[in-house]
């Protein structure tokens, strides 16, 4: 009512007066909301990139030249309920029959695994992952049309030299992993090898991790529309 006597004319003095309000209320205006631009920029990435989670983001924001927390990255993240939902596993009833060992510092066990993946002309190409499993630090792959037990073991040998060798390497028992070319390579490097159990994925769940959100950015990025 104040408000509407002001923009008749009422002078400012009067309404003061009338209804006891001070000078201040006639002059404030609500404030904008806060972080709307950081806001926007955030759900634009995570909608881009899905699989993205926030630490991806800041990341990303930082890319594009905009200086923000992580803290605050990840509160607005939470806020704005962006997070993937958790897929819910099936509780397993068997425990694992075998001595399992777990890395306990860096550039102890790394994990190997393939996967298939397509280029944009639709040909199909073979990659071996590797992965160490307390850094979770990607080494660089082996990519290929196809890919056999001597390139794995020559593959190793190359990575062995350039970074710190590692006591063991964990991996399914595909073709390429139990060829006869590769154990004497491991021998040579006093690496041990750890074979997971048949049909037991899980067992080398830290390789089966990075290659799921491999495929994800692959498939966004690198088989997006020119």
């Amino acid at each position: 009512m104040a408000k509407k006597l002001k923009d008749m004319g009422m002078k400012l003095k009067r309404l003061r007066q009338l209804f006891s309000i001070a000078r201040s209320s006639f002059y404030c205006s609500g404030k904008p909301e806060k972080d709307v631009f950081l806001k926007e920029k955030i759900r634009e990435i995570a909608f881009a990139y899905p699989f993205y989670g926030y630490r991806r983001i800041h990341i990303e924001l930082k890319k594009q030249g905009i200086s923000v927390n992580l803290k605050k990255v990840y509160r607005l993240y939470r806020k704005m309920s962006l997070q993937r939902p958790k897929r819910i596993k099936a509780k397993k009833k068997a425990a694992i029959s075998f001595p399992a060992v777990k890395a306990s510092h860096p550039f102890e066990i790394w994990a190997l695994d393939f996967f298939f993946t397509r280029l944009r002309s639709g040909r199909a190409i073979k990659v071996l992952a590797v992965i160490d499993e307390f850094t979770k630090f990607a080494f660089p792959p082996l990519v290929g049309y196809s890919i056999t037990g001597d390139d794995v073991a020559d593959h190793l040998e190359a990575l062995t030299k350039r970074y710190l060798l590692p006591s063991y390497i964990r991996s399914d028992n595909g073709p390429e992993f139990i060829s006869k070319s590769l154990a004497p390579s491991l021998k040579k490097l006093r690496i041990k090898h750890i074979r997971i159990q048949k049909g037991k994925p899980f067992q080398n769940g830290v390789a089966e991790s990075f290659i799921g959100k491999f495929r994800d950015e692959w498939n966004t990025k690198c088989l997006a529309p020119f």
